[in-house]
């Protein structure tokens, strides 16, 4: 790794000299430490809380011209003390290297490792608030065009798990083995903005390889503005077609999909430092009582897990399996005030529930019936910059659940007050910038 690079940026370094180019070298260093007594899972009288430090460092390479983008960038991303000493097998990995060739102003392609984020990151993010973020290996092609005000974007990703001769199982968390998507967006007045999405993914029968089950996830998002103070956004997703599921109790199993996701929000500028927003988020489950054919548990696909349902990360999978396949509704109000250009605060109060009131179970019945809330969740955050480069953000979260939450997440004790808490110091420093104008 360290040869590429010092091989890498000698031969930008020349090209820049003879073409009209950028190059940039910039650095990602951000170190988090942790409180936990109840984060992804209850606290319990069982278990004590832990203090952990996660630290990722980050550096990013960019060269651009009037044809081409390139960038490498290598991370190294650990916990404290999980790798004690300086050992051979503290190796840095490539989170990003791509090339993009722009024929005109409109077009580019990009091939390579690279990070997808669109929209609200509901269906397609990059996961920035986890350790080592997320990218993926795809082929984009953009066309884009400002006056127009349109972006239209083709995507497609061809997964194995190395190189093979034949047709082989891809058993990843991703899940799927060939993924394409189109995304559409477009300005139609200074108020108001929409985008579409379709996504279809095939998923593989682990028995029988060569046996595919094709999915395709179809959405569209309003957003909009009615006066300078208030506005919001409405989205639906529909999902349709067939694929290789987790049937819980019952193992895995090919089912045909109808399942569904909408969400809905309005904020108001209620004055130049306070911004007020009401969320409904609303992903609809299985319902384990029901013996249709139909498998009716929305898959998130590639979603971003922190973003949403709360800073306390309990239901951040794809499949929303945490809550054993029955959905979710997030119902929150937010508060964010801007005290000055550097201080800024923000509080959320999310109300969880089920979608369907019924657990996948081991009895007879083959399902359990539920109360449909979980939980109610408190998540405030403060962020200071105290440089362009160096920002410090500190947060506290609590979980107050019910009994359901408490049986779903199979908690150890009574589990009135779960909490989560850090301060993180991210800094971006800007390493090296040449121009050739």
């Amino acid at each position: 790794m360290n040869r590429l690079y010092l091989w890498i940026l000698p031969t930008l370094i020349l090209w820049s000299i003879s073409a009209q180019s950028q190059l940039t070298l910039d650095g990602q260093f951000r170190t988090r430490a942790e409180l936990r007594d109840g984060y992804r899972e209850l606290a319990s009288d069982i278990n004590y809380p832990t203090p952990l430090v996660s630290q990722r460092s980050r550096v990013i390479l960019n060269f651009a011209d009037s044809s081409f983008d390139f960038r490498f960038s290598a991370q190294d991303a650990r916990v404290w003390g999980q790798n004690w000493n300086a050992m051979a097998s503290n190796a840095v990995h490539l989170y990003e290297a791509w090339a993009a060739y722009k024929p005109n102003a409109n077009l580019t392609l990009r091939l390579g490792r690279q990070e997808l984020r669109y929209d609200d990151q509901r269906i397609l993010a990059a996961r920035d608030y986890s350790i080592t973020g997320v990218t993926y290996d795809a082929a984009l092609l953009m066309y884009s065009n400002k006056e127009l005000g349109v972006n239209f974007h083709w995507g497609t990703m061809i997964n194995n798990l190395g190189e093979t001769n034949f047709l082989s199982l891809y058993n990843t968390p991703l899940s799927f083995k060939y993924m394409s998507f189109l995304w559409y967006d477009m300005k139609l007045s200074d108020n108001l903005r929409i985008n579409a999405l379709n996504l279809f993914d095939l998923t593989q029968n682990p028995g029988n390889v060569h046996t595919m089950y094709g999915r395709n996830t179809l959405g569209v998002n309003g957003i909009f503005t009615l006066t300078d103070n208030f506005g919001g956004r409405v989205g639906g997703y529909y999902q349709m077609g067939n694929a290789w599921v987790a049937n819980g109790g019952f193992g895995e199993a090919h089912r045909k999909i109808r399942a569904y996701s909408y969400n809905a929000t309005l904020w108001l500028n209620a004055s130049d430092r306070l911004k007020l927003s009401a969320t409904a988020d609303v992903y609809s489950g299985n319902d384990w009582s029901d013996n249709s054919d139909y498998y009716t548990a929305f898959n998130r696909i590639m979603c971003a897990g922190h973003a949403h349902m709360g800073f306390m990360d309990y239901f951040t999978s794809a499949d929303l399996r945490e809550v054993r396949w029955a959905g979710i509704n997030d119902f929150y109000i937010r508060a964010d005030y801007k005290h000055n250009q550097k201080l800024n605060f923000q509080a959320t109060v999310h109300y969880l529930a089920l979608d369907k009131p019924y657990l996948l179970g081991f009895d007879p019945a083959g399902f359990i019936e539920v109360d449909r809330p979980l939980g109610t969740e408190l998540d405030m955050v403060v962020n200071y910059r105290i440089a362009p480069s160096f920002t410090i953000q500190g947060a506290f979260m609590v979980m107050l659940p019910t009994e359901t939450l408490e049986r779903v997440k199979l908690s150890g004790g009574e589990s009135e007050f779960s909490y989560f808490s850090y301060i993180s110091f991210l800094f971006t420093p800007k390493f090296f910038m040449w121009e050739n104008k």
